[in-house]
């Protein structure tokens, strides 16, 4: 592909990526949610992410869940 870093490449990788995106959301494959929250409980949310080693946000979403699932699951069973 000699032409892969071609402006014109580049435009059509975007445009197929857009694509690909909004056909999952429609499939309900993904869901997006935009967060909005004061500084310092997005700083705290933010850090925690980062602190789970997940390499993708959806990764690290996936620890946080895991870690309230077993923090639910303990609460109720003592």
């Amino acid at each position: 592909m000699a032409n892969a870093k071609t402006e014109h490449s580049r435009k059509l990788r975007r445009q197929s990526a857009r694509e690909s995106l909004a056909r999952a959301i429609a499939e309900g494959r993904i869901k997006r949610k935009m967060l909005q929250a004061p500084t310092e409980i997005m700083d705290a949310f933010l850090a925690h992410m980062a602190a789970t080693g997940g390499r993708t946000d959806a990764e690290k979403l996936s620890v946080i869940n895991e870690m309230l699932n077993n923090l639910q699951e303990a609460k109720n069973n003592s």
